[in-house]
């Protein structure tokens, strides 16, 4: 399987009995240990979606932070923005731009190279995955019956990660996830990065 809580979600759901076994998707990406600009970079890796993440509470979160704190921030949009929702995020993105945090974000397609070099540079992966998924009529719950790329990039990079409350999380993995409930919370936790 391709993420550890998959493997209860089998045998519980299931009635599963045979050996399964996790194993990651990607292999590990030397990181920098130089952060030389000294800002703290946030990357939320993905495309700019409604259906697959809530950049809602992350932007509400930033915007909440003083305009004197928000300069030594960086946030990295890692994806292309998809429909009206992706563009309005990239546009509210833009005026954070305008009072201090620096952003960067696509309008397309993100080369692997410019993907794998945003993530070498991160100290900090945000992944604000919302629960419950759908394409067409089947119906998913991220971290419980669907994967996310998040664990594949927390491993691979080794950044700590940032996710709403209700990721599943494997218990031999909780120290690499901070867990956030609200946008208040957030904002509270990248503060303390600084």
């Amino acid at each position: 399987v391709e993420y550890p809580p998959f493997i209860d979600y089998i045998k519980n759901a299931k009635n599963y009995n045979k050996p399964t076994y996790f194993l990651p998707n990607k292999y590990y990406y030397e990181k920098s240990s130089d952060n030389k600009n000294k800002k703290i970079i946030f990357v939320i890796p993905g495309m700019i979606s409604e259906k697959r993440r809530d950049y809602e509470t992350i932007l509400i979160a930033f915007e909440k932070i003083p305009k004197i704190l928000l300069k030594g921030l960086k946030l990295i949009l890692l994806g292309r923005p998809i429909e009206n929702y992706g563009l309005n995020i990239i546009n509210r993105a833009k005026k954070l731009s305008q009072i201090g945090l620096e952003t960067i974000w696509y309008d397309e397609y993100i080369p692997n190279s410019i993907f794998n070099d945003s993530l070498v540079e991160a100290d900090i992966l945000l992944a604000p995955i919302n629960f419950n998924y759908s394409s067409g009529v089947i119906k998913e719950k991220y971290t419980y019956t669907k994967g996310t790329g998040t664990f594949a990039d927390m491993l691979s990079f080794s950044i700590p990660t940032i996710v709403p409350n209700y990721y599943n999380i494997a218990e031999e993995f909780k120290d690499c996830f901070i867990t956030y409930k609200s946008a208040d919370d957030l904002r509270n936790l990248i503060i303390t990065f600084k």
